[in-house]
């Protein structure tokens, strides 16, 4: 009877050290318990409103704290949960099948954990999908702002539905257009070193790039983690 207490109290003890081993998460020197570390994540998130225009949100996820599974944990699109796989890389947030119709207002919410890797926030690769208006208008323009890390861009540029021209029409990088470089392509590349900004700006400073492109042809920007 002596040793089926001693052994019921060990097994007691084993499972409670258990248990407080996988309720508490040791970060940065400091104790959590899982549940607040789970609180803490979910802390942040990116809104982004506008007007439905037939398109999908793509994104470009990290991973999660350690690399240990994906940045993003939740899509939202006008306060309802959306279906999409958000565990991958690139993922889209395919508002087709959100019942939505062409001018509708959309309010998307991505909710991600802190100190993802290498970006610690998901990215939009093409934030002109949702329109600022939903009046008729034909040119439409695109801001995009961060700071220079002396790494070039890479832009997609669409073609106009049943023709060979392309829709952005005009960059300017901070008032300046883009005199050294050809965007009349699928992919152009924009490069601010050859825009003489290291002359007038230091690294880390802002930089401010504007497309002025066609309706229906938004940009797509393919790294856009390149401004921080």
């Amino acid at each position: 009877m002596k040793k089926l207490t001693i052994a019921l109290s060990f097994i007691f003890t084993f499972a409670f050290a258990q248990k407080t081993i996988h309720d508490s998460i040791v970060v940065d020197g400091k104790k959590f318990s899982a549940k607040t570390l789970t609180k803490m994540d979910e802390l942040d998130s990116i809104i982004i409103e506008g007007y439905y225009n037939l398109k999908n949100i793509f994104v470009k996820n990290s991973f999660g704290v350690g690399g240990i599974g994906f940045c993003v944990i939740r899509t939202k699109v006008n306060d309802e949960v959306t279906t999409d796989e958000i565990n991958a890389n690139m993922f889209q947030i395919n508002l087709s099948l959100c019942k939505l119709k062409l001018g509708d207002k959309v309010k998307v919410v991505i909710k991600y954990k802190r100190k993802c890797a290498p970006n610690e926030k998901p990215l939009i690769l093409n934030p002109g999908a949702l329109l600022k208006t939903n009046k008729e208008e034909t040119q439409l323009s695109l801001i995009y702002e961060g700071k220079f890390m002396w790494e070039n861009l890479f832009v997609c540029n669409p073609r106009v539905s049943n023709s060979n021209a392309y829709g952005i029409k005009e960059v300017l990088i901070n008032g300046k257009g883009l005199s050294y470089t050809e965007i009349n392509a699928d992919v152009f590349e924009i490069n601010l070193s050859k825009m003489g900004l290291n002359k007038e700006i230091k690294e880390g400073d802002k930089v401010k790039i504007e497309f002025k492109y066609l309706k229906g042809c938004d940009p797509v920007i393919i790294n856009p983690e390149v401004l921080h």
